[in-house]
This record gives C-alpha cells, sequence and structure tokens, in this order.
C-alpha cells in the first residue's frame, strides 16, 4: 500500500468467523469500523530487534502512528499470506 490511498477502494467486509460479506469502499469501512481484513508483518534483525515504520501523515487511520514492519489490507481475492508478500514488497523491497 502506498501513501496515496483511494478512498473509494473495494475491501472486502468479513463476519466474525472471517467469511467474506461483500465489498465496501476503504473509506466507508473505516467510518464505520466494519470488520475487514488486514495483515501486519514484524521484521527482527539478527539481534532480535524489532523494525517498526512510522505511519504517514496523509493515512486516514492513525496517521503519523508507529506500526509494524509493513502491514495492509488484504485484497479481494487476496489470502493473507499474498497480501503479506505484497505489503513486505511495496513498504519494504522485501
Amino acid at each position: 500500500m502506498t501513501s496515496a490511498q483511494d478512498p473509494q477502494e473495494p475491501l472486502p467486509v468479513v463476519d466474525g468467523q472471517d467469511r467474506p460479506q461483500g465489498t465496501r469502499p476503504r473509506w466507508l469501512i473505516h467510518r464505520d469500523g466494519l470488520p475487514h481484513r488486514a495483515v501486519h508483518v514484524l521484521v527482527f534483525d539478527g539481534q532480535g530487534r524489532l523494525y517498526l515504520q512510522r505511519r504517514s501523515p496523509d493515512k486516514d487511520t492513525f496517521p503519523g502512528r508507529w506500526t509494524s514492519s509493513a502491514s495492509g489490507h488484504v485484497d479481494p481475492g487476496e489470502d493473507y499470506g499474498q497480501a503479506a508478500r505484497r505489503e513486505l514488497l511495496e513498504e519494504l523491497g522485501l
């Protein structure tokens, strides 16, 4: 995910058992607190230190806050592993 967010980006909404319930725009999901899929990847160095990143000041939620090494939404049709790998590449080049 880049700092240029599309508020209209459709994301899957899920129920309490993580079953898809259709898609809604990103802005609506965040505004209404609808349950949706996301990944967080923690990267540690050889000495056990955790790498964090600061969220962009342009984010619609928690701008400028510290967060996991890489994170983002799971796109429609994507599984958690695919999303984690995509976020590592997009955010950290790994």
